[in-house]
């Protein structure tokens, strides 16, 4: 990413978000201490949705383990999967601090393949949508349906675009430990189907600057990727409290089983 001062720009941005510079430079912003107390409540509705006491789960695009260290604590086996090597690093001090075992490899999320191995999938933190060719989320799907076993549950969490159209903002400003202020703005694309993403900031006396993008989907659209790629049932949540998605839900959770 480019950390040079220029304006935003009217076209869609690419697919840079891969790079490891964003993660590092923003990681204060992506995951503050409230998002790992807020992954913990998450993972107790999860779990107690599924029923899930012991067994195998997969989390992808696992991140610094805001998911994974409390699933491990819940007695379960955990496999935590991300592209980039500097949340893995993360994740595994997480681990070690927490004393817990949790095996983490970095991969991408479209070609992991363990077929038939997992008990519980996880998507969890708006982690989906980012590939450019949105064949390529329909392939994440298709991957993590083949890798759950027979009965083997599904959680994704998007930002959902009928809850984002509802609450929608162009630019929200927030003051950010160690990183000073920052301003987050946000770009509708394609009638409403991609989110542009663009944070600002100054650091050393110099203008930050870093973007990247993500497809947006309805629950209608979700539950037919879903469907797609094999899953028999699937039930759409508008939180963690795992109420109906409906106009007052928060956020699109996804709930399938394959």
């Amino acid at each position: 990413m480019s950390s040079s001062a220029r304006p935003v720009k009217s076209v869609l941005p690419d697919s840079r978000h891969f790079e490891e510079e964003i993660w590092e430079a923003l990681d204060p912003f992506l995951f503050p201490p409230k998002a790992f107390k807020n992954a913990c409540k998450e993972i107790a509705a999860i779990v107690k949705k599924t029923g899930l006491k012991e067994g195998r789960v997969l989390d992808l695009a696992c991140g610094p383990g805001r998911h994974s260290i409390p699933l491990a604590k819940n007695g379960l086996h955990v496999t935590g999967v991300d592209r980039s090597s500097f949340l893995l690093g993360k994740a595994r001090d997480y681990a070690f601090c927490e004393g817990v075992g949790v095996e983490f490899i970095q991969e991408d999320m479209r070609y992991f393949s363990r077929q038939d191995s997992y008990d519980l999938a996880l998507s969890l933190y708006s982690s989906f949508g980012y590939f450019d060719d949105p064949a390529d989320n329909q392939k994440v799907l298709n991957c993590t349906y083949d890798n759950l076993k027979k009965g083997g549950a599904f959680f994704i969490d998007l930002p959902g675009r009928e809850v984002l159209a509802r609450n929608f903002k162009n630019s929200v400003r927030k003051r950010v430990q160690k990183l000073g202020q920052i301003t987050e703005y946000r770009t509708i694309y394609s009638e409403w189907k991609r989110l542009g993403l663009n944070w600002r900031f100054y650091q050393d006396e110099q203008l930050r600057d870093y973007s990247f993008s993500l497809w947006l989907y309805s629950g209608d659209e979700i539950k037919e990727m879903l469907t797609k790629a094999g899953f028999a049932a699937v039930t759409l949540y508008g939180d963690f409290a795992l109420k109906a998605y409906d106009e007052r839900a928060k956020q699109l959770i996804a709930f399938a089983v394959k």
